[in-house]
């Protein structure tokens, strides 16, 4: 990938997304615990199906003025 083209945000939210379901299916595959944010809860998940809230936050989602992003 040429490190100097810009990439859309709909695009590096699909990467995101896409690294993000690939963490949690190893998290879980190892067995081992692993934090998510569900709502305006921060919730650590574990691997015997018990969930701990680590932090409630304030607000849940806020929307960022638009901004243009490099792969690097």
């Amino acid at each position: 990938m040429d490190k100097n083209r810009e990439i859309s945000s709909k695009a590096l939210q699909a990467c995101a997304t896409a690294a993000s379901k690939r963490a949690v299916e190893r998290a879980e595959a190892r067995k081992i615990p692993y934090t998510v944010q569900e709502g305006r809860n921060i919730v650590q998940r574990n691997a015997d199906g018990t969930k701990t809230v680590l932090e409630t936050l304030p607000k849940a989602y806020v929307k960022p003025a638009l901004k243009r992003y490099r792969v690097a």
